[in-house]
């Protein structure tokens, strides 16, 4: 049961791919105000994600925390970025965004395997959006240069290799709807910046 989730794309985010706002990322069409629309938002999100990150570390076993304390000064430094290079007077929180974050608290309550999994499968996502994307201004070639690297696709796989020894404890019943979720709230996150990089 493994490797269907671990070695091949999750079916959750085949659809993911379709996306218009992946697509133009993808080919370079990606307009700038919706870039910047969507690293606002990244503000946020950021943010509540280093603090699940730090749940993470304080919940893991002792094999498991040098990676995530990577993973964590990782993802600090890029809110010290985001905080230097877009401001949230730029574009107001969306509402996709606010429950997009909220559900990360909710998200502490869960089991140590089930919410690393859920770590994993959203990092890779991102990863994978970078390493696809074609950059068109200084400030995405930086994005693009961090999260298609093979420093962050060697943290990747470390973290693969945490999630691996613990899949059996994950529950699928729970996992597939709580990803469903997270993906529904980005996709809508991406519709709202795409609108509002829309030529007026």
């Amino acid at each position: 049961m493994i490797d269907p989730f671990l070695s091949t794309p999750l079916p959750q985010l085949e659809g993911v791919t379709a996306h218009p706002f992946v697509q133009r990322l993808a080919s370079g069409r990606l307009p700038s105000r919706a870039f910047t629309a969507w690293m606002v938002q990244g503000l946020y999100i950021n943010d509540a994600m280093i603090r699940y990150q730090a749940h993470l570390l304080r919940e893991a076993p002792a094999s498991h925390r040098k990676v995530l304390a990577v993973l964590l000064v990782t993802l600090c430094e890029d809110a010290d970025w985001l905080e230097e290079h877009f401001s949230p007077l730029q574009h107001p929180l969306y509402a996709d965004t606010e429950r997009y974050c909220r559900l990360f608290t909710e998200l502490e309550r869960l089991p140590y395997p089930l919410a690393l999994a859920l770590d994993w499968c959203l990092h890779r996502s991102y990863q994978q959006l970078w390493r696809e994307a074609v950059p068109t201004s200084e400030l995405m070639e930086f994005m693009w240069d961090r999260w298609a690297s093979g420093e962050i696709q060697s943290l990747m796989t470390q973290l693969e290799g945490l999630v691996r020894p613990v899949w059996s404890e994950v529950d699928p019943n729970a996992f597939v709807p709580l990803l469903r979720q997270l993906l529904r709230f980005e996709m809508g996150i991406w519709a709202q910046a795409l609108g509002d990089g829309a030529p007026r």
